[in-house]
């Protein structure tokens, strides 16, 4: 097994939770925008409760503003990409200086998205990134515990968000079993 301190190994494990958290409520969130493009009602406040957000909002538009965006806004995208690139700093020799990259584009292009009046494309400019993160760190990180690491993080939270939004339960378990990794000589 190869040997990480245990800072580095916390910081790891954070950086999986904010990639998947990032990637996760993007999702969910955006599926809540295109509603409200669409004229329809959305329920951000029921969305902030599902995922342990507390609703600091004035109303939808704020919502729509603040949570994709304010990085001063602890619940928000903006606020974890960012958190999850100050744990890939700590991280860079392990993860490799690639694989940060891949966290910075995605802060980018949520900017990008920010400042645009059709702001799809870069949305899915974050999608990809964080899906290449994940991907380079596959691909090339040296330490297999320190993958492991980031795994456990990035199956946790999806696993939490998962049952937290209220997907079903076999999708649930599908991701619960997708991230499978070995640590310790134990499947987690």
């Amino acid at each position: 097994m190869d040997s990480l301190s245990k800072m580095k190994t916390d910081h790891l494990f954070w950086l999986g939770r904010y990639i998947m958290r990032s990637y996760t409520e993007l999702e969910a969130a955006l599926a809540l925008r295109d509603q409200m493009l669409d004229g329809k009602e959305a329920d951000y406040k029921g969305f902030c409760t599902r995922i342990g957000a507390a609703d600091i909002y004035k109303d939808a538009d704020d919502w729509k503003k603040r949570f994709f965006f304010d990085e001063g806004d602890p619940e928000s995208i903006a606020s974890s990409l960012s958190k999850a690139y100050d744990n890939a700093i700590v991280c860079r020799e392990t993860i490799s200086s690639v694989a940060m990259s891949y966290i910075q584009m995605a802060i980018s292009a949520l900017e990008k998205a920010e400042n645009s009046p059709s702001p799809g494309v870069a949305f899915q400019w974050v999608f990809d990134d964080l899906l290449a993160f994940r991907g380079c760190i596959e691909e090339k990180m040296v330490s297999e515990y320190g993958l492991d690491v980031v795994k456990i993080g990035l199956s946790l939270e999806k696993l939490d968000l998962s049952l937290r939004l209220g997907r079903p339960a076999a999708r649930c378990l599908r991701t619960a079993g997708s991230g499978s990794v070995k640590a310790g000589g134990v499947i987690l």
